[in-house]
Protein backbone atom coordinates (compact mmCIF):
# COMPACT_ATOMS: atom_id res chain seq x y z
CA UNK A 1 0.00 0.00 0.00
CA UNK A 2 1.33 3.41 -0.96
CA UNK A 3 2.65 5.44 1.96
CA UNK A 4 2.67 2.49 4.34
CA UNK A 5 5.62 2.38 6.72
CA UNK A 6 7.10 -1.01 7.51
CA UNK A 7 8.15 -1.34 11.12
CA UNK A 8 10.94 -3.84 11.82
CA UNK A 9 9.98 -6.89 13.82
CA UNK A 10 10.94 -6.52 17.49
CA UNK A 11 14.25 -8.06 18.42
CA UNK A 12 12.62 -9.30 21.63
CA UNK A 13 9.17 -10.48 20.51
CA UNK A 14 7.89 -11.27 24.02
CA UNK A 15 5.18 -8.80 24.95
CA UNK A 16 6.21 -6.72 27.95
CA UNK A 17 4.00 -4.43 30.05
CA UNK A 18 5.96 -1.86 32.05
CA UNK A 19 4.62 -0.65 35.40
CA UNK A 20 6.17 2.72 36.23
CA UNK A 21 5.72 6.35 37.19
CA UNK A 22 6.86 9.81 36.14
CA UNK A 23 9.41 9.92 38.93
CA UNK A 24 12.50 7.78 39.31
CA UNK A 25 13.99 5.45 36.74
CA UNK A 26 10.84 4.38 34.85
CA UNK A 27 11.48 6.58 31.82
CA UNK A 28 15.16 5.59 31.44
CA UNK A 29 14.06 1.95 31.60
CA UNK A 30 11.51 2.49 28.81
CA UNK A 31 14.16 4.30 26.73
CA UNK A 32 16.42 1.26 26.90
CA UNK A 33 13.65 -1.27 26.29
CA UNK A 34 12.65 0.59 23.12
CA UNK A 35 16.28 0.94 22.03
CA UNK A 36 16.63 -2.85 22.27
CA UNK A 37 13.40 -3.26 20.27
CA UNK A 38 11.51 -4.93 23.09
CA UNK A 39 7.80 -5.29 22.25
CA UNK A 40 6.38 -2.98 24.93
CA UNK A 41 2.62 -3.61 24.82
CA UNK A 42 1.67 -0.89 27.32
CA UNK A 43 2.80 1.25 30.22
CA UNK A 44 0.74 1.19 33.44
CA UNK A 45 0.90 4.22 35.74
CA UNK A 46 -1.01 5.43 38.79
CA UNK A 47 -3.40 8.36 38.48
CA UNK A 48 -5.94 9.66 35.99
CA UNK A 49 -5.23 10.02 32.29
CA UNK A 50 -5.32 13.59 31.00
CA UNK A 51 -7.58 12.99 28.06
CA UNK A 52 -11.18 13.80 27.22
CA UNK A 53 -11.75 10.27 25.94
CA UNK A 54 -10.82 8.60 29.21
CA UNK A 55 -13.48 6.57 30.91
CA UNK A 56 -14.36 8.06 34.31
CA UNK A 57 -14.20 4.68 36.04
CA UNK A 58 -10.95 3.49 34.51
CA UNK A 59 -9.08 5.98 32.33
CA UNK A 60 -7.13 4.35 29.51
CA UNK A 61 -5.45 6.36 26.82
CA UNK A 62 -2.48 6.89 24.58
CA UNK A 63 -1.69 10.20 26.20
CA UNK A 64 -0.88 13.08 23.90
CA UNK A 65 1.72 14.45 26.29
CA UNK A 66 3.43 17.66 25.22
CA UNK A 67 6.48 16.96 27.38
CA UNK A 68 8.58 14.51 25.39
CA UNK A 69 10.90 14.14 28.37
CA UNK A 70 8.14 12.52 30.44
CA UNK A 71 7.33 8.83 30.60
CA UNK A 72 3.91 9.45 29.04
CA UNK A 73 5.45 11.60 26.32
CA UNK A 74 7.97 8.93 25.41
CA UNK A 75 5.26 6.25 25.34
CA UNK A 76 3.01 8.40 23.17
CA UNK A 77 5.86 9.11 20.74
CA UNK A 78 6.24 5.36 20.21
CA UNK A 79 2.51 4.58 20.09
CA UNK A 80 2.68 2.65 23.36
CA UNK A 81 -0.68 2.77 25.18
CA UNK A 82 -0.62 4.31 28.65
CA UNK A 83 -3.03 2.79 31.15
CA UNK A 84 -3.71 4.85 34.27
CA UNK A 85 -5.72 3.85 37.28
CA UNK A 86 -6.29 5.12 40.80
CA UNK A 87 -7.21 1.64 42.00
CA UNK A 88 -4.73 -1.16 41.37
CA UNK A 89 -7.48 -3.67 42.24
CA UNK A 90 -9.89 -2.30 39.61
CA UNK A 91 -11.38 -5.20 37.58
CA UNK A 92 -11.12 -3.00 34.46
CA UNK A 93 -7.34 -3.08 34.83
CA UNK A 94 -7.34 -6.86 35.18
CA UNK A 95 -9.42 -7.10 32.04
CA UNK A 96 -7.09 -4.82 30.08
CA UNK A 97 -4.07 -6.85 31.19
CA UNK A 98 -5.84 -10.01 30.02
CA UNK A 99 -6.44 -8.42 26.62
CA UNK A 100 -2.80 -7.34 26.37
CA UNK A 101 -1.71 -10.97 26.97
CA UNK A 102 1.73 -9.96 28.21
CA UNK A 103 4.50 -12.50 28.49
CA UNK A 104 6.27 -10.48 31.19
CA UNK A 105 5.32 -7.66 33.53
CA UNK A 106 8.30 -5.48 34.43
CA UNK A 107 7.98 -3.17 37.44
CA UNK A 108 10.28 -0.14 37.57
CA UNK A 109 9.58 2.50 40.22
CA UNK A 110 5.85 1.77 40.43
CA UNK A 111 4.53 3.10 43.78
CA UNK A 112 1.66 0.64 44.35
CA UNK A 113 1.87 -2.93 45.58
CA UNK A 114 0.67 -5.34 42.90
CA UNK A 115 -2.01 -7.78 44.02
CA UNK A 116 -1.70 -11.47 43.31
CA UNK A 117 -4.38 -11.19 40.61
CA UNK A 118 -1.98 -9.00 38.59
CA UNK A 119 1.36 -10.70 39.14
CA UNK A 120 -0.23 -14.01 38.19
CA UNK A 121 -1.40 -12.57 34.86
CA UNK A 122 1.68 -12.77 32.59
CA UNK A 123 2.51 -15.93 30.68
CA UNK A 124 6.10 -16.09 31.89
CA UNK A 125 6.91 -13.80 34.80
CA UNK A 126 6.39 -10.63 36.81
CA UNK A 127 9.70 -9.05 37.80
CA UNK A 128 10.71 -5.93 39.70
CA UNK A 129 13.86 -3.83 39.33
CA UNK A 130 15.21 -2.76 42.73
CA UNK A 131 18.29 -0.53 43.20
CA UNK A 132 20.01 -2.40 46.00
CA UNK A 133 21.63 -5.76 46.61
CA UNK A 134 18.60 -7.50 48.04
CA UNK A 135 17.77 -8.54 50.68
CA UNK A 136 19.44 -5.35 51.92
CA UNK A 137 17.52 -2.08 51.66
CA UNK A 138 14.07 -3.35 50.85
CA UNK A 139 11.46 -0.63 50.66
CA UNK A 140 10.32 2.30 48.50
CA UNK A 141 13.44 4.53 48.63
CA UNK A 142 16.56 2.35 48.67
CA UNK A 143 18.85 4.86 46.94
CA UNK A 144 18.00 7.58 49.48
CA UNK A 145 18.85 5.35 52.43
CA UNK A 146 22.04 4.00 50.89
CA UNK A 147 23.25 7.54 50.23
CA UNK A 148 22.23 8.61 53.73
CA UNK A 149 24.15 5.70 55.23
CA UNK A 150 27.12 6.47 52.96
CA UNK A 151 27.09 3.03 51.41
CA UNK A 152 29.62 2.43 48.65
CA UNK A 153 28.99 -1.19 47.73
CA UNK A 154 25.57 -1.69 46.20
CA UNK A 155 24.02 -2.76 42.91
CA UNK A 156 20.74 -3.62 41.23
CA UNK A 157 18.48 -6.64 41.69
CA UNK A 158 15.87 -8.16 39.39
CA UNK A 159 13.49 -10.25 41.46
CA UNK A 160 10.15 -12.01 41.28
CA UNK A 161 7.11 -10.10 42.54
CA UNK A 162 5.33 -11.84 45.41
CA UNK A 163 2.91 -10.97 48.20
CA UNK A 164 5.77 -9.61 50.31
CA UNK A 165 7.44 -6.43 49.06
CA UNK A 166 10.92 -6.90 47.58
CA UNK A 167 11.15 -10.43 48.98
CA UNK A 168 10.71 -12.60 45.88
CA UNK A 169 13.38 -14.89 44.48
CA UNK A 170 16.36 -13.17 42.88
CA UNK A 171 16.31 -13.57 39.10
CA UNK A 172 19.53 -11.63 38.47
CA UNK A 173 21.75 -9.29 40.43
CA UNK A 174 24.77 -7.17 39.71
CA UNK A 175 27.02 -5.55 42.30
CA UNK A 176 28.35 -2.09 41.49
CA UNK A 177 29.85 0.71 43.57
CA UNK A 178 27.36 3.51 44.13
CA UNK A 179 28.42 6.43 41.91
CA UNK A 180 29.74 9.43 43.83
CA UNK A 181 28.86 13.08 43.17
CA UNK A 182 25.99 12.29 40.83
CA UNK A 183 22.56 13.85 40.48
CA UNK A 184 19.30 12.01 41.05
CA UNK A 185 18.74 11.91 37.29
CA UNK A 186 22.18 10.39 36.73
CA UNK A 187 21.47 7.74 39.38
CA UNK A 188 18.20 6.89 37.62
CA UNK A 189 20.11 6.39 34.36
CA UNK A 190 22.65 4.24 36.20
CA UNK A 191 19.92 2.00 37.66
CA UNK A 192 18.13 1.70 34.32
CA UNK A 193 21.29 0.79 32.42
CA UNK A 194 22.17 -2.03 34.80
CA UNK A 195 18.58 -3.14 35.34
CA UNK A 196 17.61 -3.45 31.70
CA UNK A 197 20.80 -5.37 31.05
CA UNK A 198 19.77 -7.84 33.75
CA UNK A 199 16.27 -8.04 32.29
CA UNK A 200 17.46 -8.75 28.75
CA UNK A 201 19.84 -11.45 29.91
CA UNK A 202 17.08 -13.06 32.00
CA UNK A 203 14.82 -13.08 28.93
CA UNK A 204 17.55 -14.79 26.91
CA UNK A 205 17.84 -17.45 29.62
CA UNK A 206 14.05 -17.92 29.57
CA UNK A 207 14.23 -18.64 25.84
CA UNK A 208 16.93 -21.22 26.43
CA UNK A 209 14.94 -22.66 29.34
CA UNK A 210 17.94 -22.27 31.61
CA UNK A 211 16.81 -19.46 33.95
CA UNK A 212 17.50 -20.20 37.60
CA UNK A 213 16.47 -18.13 40.62
CA UNK A 214 17.51 -18.14 44.24
CA UNK A 215 15.68 -17.29 47.42
CA UNK A 216 16.65 -14.30 49.53
CA UNK A 217 18.35 -14.70 52.88
CA UNK A 218 15.76 -13.40 55.34
CA UNK A 219 18.33 -13.28 58.12
CA UNK A 220 20.22 -10.60 56.17
CA UNK A 221 17.15 -8.58 55.16
CA UNK A 222 16.66 -4.93 56.02
CA UNK A 223 13.71 -2.64 55.28
CA UNK A 224 13.46 1.14 55.18
CA UNK A 225 10.24 3.17 54.69
CA UNK A 226 9.68 6.43 52.86
CA UNK A 227 11.84 9.10 54.53
CA UNK A 228 10.01 11.79 56.45
CA UNK A 229 10.50 15.52 55.87
CA UNK A 230 13.17 15.79 58.53
CA UNK A 231 15.20 13.07 56.92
Amino acid sequence: MAGQVDHPAPAFPERVVLFGSEGGFSRPVLVRLLAHRVAVAAVVMPGVAATEKADAGFPIAVQQATNKNSLTGLAAAHDVPVLRTQNIHDPHLLNELSVLAADVLLVACFPLKLPRAIWHKPRQACWNLHPSLLPKYRGPAPLFWQLRHQERDTGVSLHEVTDQLDAGNIVAQQARPLPANTSAAELDEWVADIGVGLFLEAMQQCRRDCLTTRSQDEAAASYFPYPDKGE
